[in-house]
């Protein structure tokens, strides 16, 4: 029988609490997410524990063993899915409620984080608008509970428990490799998938086999436990959401867990004691329900509400969260585990079975009906189409991350179309293939035969690497743009080359609709990233590149950042004409914050001007805003179709009043 620990419950108590102040977006809390993977290997430990107990004492049955993970994971997680979706079902826009409908049906299997790892789609809600997201990680374990008890059936069944330490060893070190390869690479899927996750699992697993050396000495062992707790308490305050995770970085709150685990296995020591204390233990044992409820209480009052949270809303949200799982814990979880539980075997089958079958239907009912649009009048309904408008051969003609062959002429060109002849390229990121829907009008108008060729994310500018956020450099941006530049030198008949980006992103590292997702630009001198190296870069490459196009005789244009609102335009008017959205007000843009944001940019584009006179320089801002204030919609219609990326009637206004020529 595996002896009840206190401290464990303490140590889940303060892995819930980082998760839940992390998701509160208390910045002191940045590296909260880390609580995540301290329940991985406390998961692994006290799983190992139960299965090799059934085993050694010859109980061991799979069907018991999914019997107590089912009294354990359902009764709480499918009582929270019907909450929240009848809420979701009220309040979340139709592609949303959609898109819900595909989370809550994979919800209802092991496969959530294989969903959330595959749904990479362009008009997906912002994260921290999907209320279902956290069950990514129930997904994680659940894959676990699949495959980790078969294995250990089969250790005992072929006699081979003395190798047991090795197949776990194995498999430790193989996921852990693994996910130190793939984050920097492939970080979306090293954040989701058990094969880059499993090693944490197996650390638990590996502590659990108690082969590891006890710690007799009483010094020692209160060392061990105190460097564990730092270990797991240091990366809550140090690590962001820049910070390459898992991979290398998941180590240290990992082995800090599996430290404080190891160090109490056969006697307490002071940290031990600490994390023993009522409250904090209280907490561990709310965790199961604190975690399933903290996050859409949070998502759906961040998409009801569309603003930054106060400090008070912040505080109440996680008061009602702690309220809700104190009561979970109580009268729901409490009923269905244990001995002394009201439910027999056969009753737990059948109502997982029944769960599973209900709230997956009803997942592929919401997705199939698109989110019963009809809820909302035509007018709210119009409004948000525009949020899902998309550039005519846009996944042609826009390429992608890794993509650096030069996309096809033909599908997309704009303007008055010449079969292979154009003489206007447009160059950029996806700031630049916004306009092309305003160009398309105004090209025909004007007799102007354009191409477009355009790659997300990648601004115009020769030499110019990209640093994401992760770390991770992209030089396909650099290969993509040599590769641009020898087509326009090569081409007589291009003459004209209209650049544009989204600058600010790249010369601030950040901007008001993306803030703490950082990106910035070095070369091949790198340096540590930064702002300034990137404004240097920015600088030094846009001067080159201009340069190098005025000497070839080209005509080059350059059109500045456009003003970003920071929220998604669409949503936020169709919630404003939404009866049950009555409070909600959809800010315009201030003219001082635009400048201001976009003041380098500016400065940097009016000093190619003066350093080459025949270049071109078209400020959006000037077309767009008032001295006070800078517009989200037009005649009606929404300016933007998301956060920073003009819509088709606002690319048709802004390249009319730029009159480009």
């Amino acid at each position: 029988m595996v002896p009840y620990r206190r401290d464990i419950d303490g140590l889940r108590g303060l892995s819930v609490l980082a998760v839940v102040l992390y998701h509160a977006d208390l910045a002191f809390f940045s590296g909260g997410f880390i609580g995540v993977d301290v329940f991985f290997v406390i998961s692994g430990f006290l799983i190992t524990s139960i299965l090799l107990d059934d085993a050694k004492a010859k109980k061991f049955s799979l069907v018991k063993f999914y019997e107590r993970r089912i009294r354990r994971i359902f009764p709480a997680l499918f009582f929270m899915l019907l909450i929240v979706t009848g809420v979701s079902a009220i309040i979340l826009l139709p592609p949303d409620l959609k898109d819900y409908g595909q989370s809550l049906a994979a919800s209802a299997t092991p496969l959530s984080n294989v969903h959330f790892w595959s749904e990479a789609g362009y008009f997906d809600m912002d994260s921290r608008y999907k209320p279902l997201l956290h069950t990514w990680s129930l997904g994680v374990e659940e894959q676990f509970y699949i495959f980790f008890p078969l294995l250990i059936f089969l250790i005992y069944r072929f006699k081979q428990q003395s190798q047991m330490p090795y197949f776990f060893g194995g498999v430790f070190l193989i996921s852990l490799l693994i996910s130190i390869w793939s984050t920097p690479l492939y970080p979306k899927f090293s954040f989701f998938l058990p094969v880059t996750r499993g090693w944490e699992l197996m650390l638990g697993g590996l502590i659990a086999l108690n082969r590891l050396p006890q710690i007799r000495n009483t010094v020692t062992n209160n060392a061990f436990a105190f460097a564990g707790l730092v270990g797991v308490l240091a990366p809550v305050f140090l690590y962001s959401e820049s910070t390459l995770f898992p991979g290398f970085n998941a180590l240290a709150p990992c082995l800090g867990a599996g430290l404080i685990i190891h160090s109490g296995i056969h006697r307490q020591t002071a940290i031990h004691k600490l994390l023993s204390q009522k409250p904090i233990v209280f907490t561990g044992l709310i965790s199961y329900s604190l975690y399933l409820w903290h996050w859409p209480i949070f998502a759906l009052y961040r998409y009801y509400n569309v603003w930054p949270l106060s400090a008070a809303e912040i505080f109440v949200i996680i008061f009602i969260s702690a309220a809700i799982s104190i009561l979970s814990w109580h009268f729901i979880e409490k009923p269905f585990r244990g001995s002394k539980s009201f439910f027999y075997r056969r009753q737990i089958f059948v109502f997982a079975f029944l769960a599973v079958a209900m709230t997956g239907v009803t997942g592929v009912i919401l997705h199939i009906a698109k989110g019963f649009p009809n809820r909302f009048t035509p007018d709210v309904q119009t409004t948000i189409s525009v949020g899902r408008e998309i550039t005519a051969n846009r996944d042609t003609c826009l390429l992608q991350r890794g993509q650096i062959d030069l996309p096809p002429a033909e599908p997309c060109l704009f303007g008055r179309k010449k079969t292979g002849k154009y003489d206007t390229v447009l160059w950029g990121d996806s700031h630049a293939d916004q306009l092309v829907s305003g160009l398309e009008k105004y090209g025909a108008k004007k007799r102007i035969s354009g191409r477009r060729i355009t790659k997300s994310s990648c601004p115009p500018l020769l030499g110019a690497i990209r640093i994401e956020a992760t770390g991770e450099k992209r030089n396909d941006c650099k290969k993509f743009n040599d590769r641009v530049m020898d087509l326009i030198l090569n081409d007589a008949h291009i003459k004209t080359v209209v650049m544009t980006a989204r600058w600010t992103k790249y010369t601030e590292g950040q901007n008001r609709s993306n803030a703490g997702d950082f990106a910035y630009l070095t070369n091949e001198n790198f340096k540590e990233p930064g702002k300034q190296n990137s404004r240097d870069v920015f600088s030094e490459s846009l001067n080159g590149t201009v340069k190098k196009l005025v000497k070839s005789g080209k005509k080059v244009i350059l059109i500045g950042p456009v003003p970003e609102p920071g929220y998604r335009v669409p949503d936020c008017l169709a919630k404003a004409k939404s009866p049950l959205y009555r409070n909600l007000s959809c800010k315009t843009l201030s003219r001082q914050d635009v400048d201001s944001d976009s003041q380098f940019s500016h400065e940097q584009l009016r000093k190619i001007k003066s350093g080459f006179p025949r270049v071109k320089i078209y400020l959006p801002v000037e077309a767009i805003c008032d001295k006070n204030t800078c517009p989200i919609e037009i005649d009606g219609a929404p300016l933007y179709r998301d956060k920073d990326h003009l819509s088709f009637k606002g690319s048709e206004y802004l390249v009319e009043k730029l009159n480009l020529r």
